[in-house]
């Protein structure tokens, strides 16, 4: 059983901001099941330890005391708060505790920065931004990036490609905050493998050129879905989109809603798209001036498979 559990609420475990981090105070313990079960509301986490048998948080840490880290171990069994960080990139054989210092580091060639842990971003973090010089590879290695921070999590204005060299190809993003990846106008965003998912917002907002050649993106809110949101340019190959509410209540559900002067090209992949409770999917909605062009590939939905132009 769960030993604390909100919905749609808040949680709050420890004193905000009282200048004292207690790392085994309060102390909770959950025999069967889940520490703390959070699911769309939020969690502040000021001061303790959670453990539990399955998971030590479900869904995700909203909010943490300002300048501590969350400490998983490696099952996320258990979680405390210190204020000494752990690497969580690498480039080469160097580390960073965190993906924007390492970002900063590189010039402009291209960069493999590698996923050596499980992230976990609350909103106290900071959108990592990558500059119009930079030419990034960031590879999801097999961890999961959990993110809620505010607005996005990864805004780029440059060239950045998501990857997953891990042989299980089960590298995540999970963004429970905020659009996952907004990719600014002149920039180039490819999606070759990996998955990433969002929960509460547009999993791709693209006013660039967008690729996608693999992988999957997944929007699972409650309410609108956007899978890819774009004003940009997206070609998409290969890879699948996921536009579902997977426990119902999904009012309009899109795998890729253009408008503007977006323009669209499906040339393969799978876009499915799901909603409940009389509500409208749409594997391909078209609100701009510029034709879709559809050449092969699949799209699975409960309502009209494209609208528009």
């Amino acid at each position: 059983m769960e030993y604390i559990i909100g919905e749609n609420g808040n949680i709050t475990v420890g004193i905000k901001e009282d200048n004292k981090l207690m790392e085994e105070n309060p102390h909770i313990v959950s025999e069967g099941g889940y520490g703390i079960y959070n699911k769309a509301g939020t969690f502040g986490f000021y001061d303790g330890k959670i453990e539990a048998s399955i998971k030590a948080v479900y869904d995700t840490v909203t909010e943490i005391e300002e300048g501590a880290t969350l400490n998983y171990d490696d099952e996320e069994k258990v979680v405390n708060l210190t204020k000494e960080p752990k690497p969580l990139v690498k480039i080469g054989e160097k580390t960073y505790t965190n993906l924007q210092d390492a970002i900063d580091s590189c010039g402009n060639e291209e960069t493999n920065i590698k996923l050596i842990r499980n992230a976990y971003y609350t909103k106290n973090d900071t959108t990592n931004n990558i500059g119009s010089e930079k030419n990034i590879i960031f590879d999801l290695n097999g961890y999961t990036f959990n993110s809620a921070i505010l607005n996005q999590t990864i805004n780029n204005n440059g060239a950045l490609e998501i990857i997953d060299s891990s042989e299980g190809k089960n590298g995540m993003m999970i963004v429970t905050e905020g659009i996952t990846i907004f990719n600014s106008k002149g920039a180039t965003l490819k999606i070759s493998t990996g998955i990433l998912e969002n929960r509460t917002d547009k999993v791709i907002c693209n006013e660039g050129n967008l690729q996608i050649d693999g992988g999957v993106i997944k929007g699972t809110k409650n309410g609108l879905i956007y899978c890819v949101y774009n004003t940009g340019n997206v070609n998409m190959t290969n890879g699948t989109l996921i536009a579902k509410e997977e426990k119902g209540g999904s009012i309009e559900s899109y795998g890729i809603y253009n408008c503007d002067n977006g323009t669209v090209e499906f040339n393969g992949g799978i876009i499915t798209s799901e909603h409940y409770y009389g509500g409208k999917s749409y594997g391909i909605y078209n609100n701009g001036s510029k034709e879709i062009v559809i050449n092969r590939g699949t799209i699975d939905i409960t309502e009209p498979t494209f609208y528009g132009n």
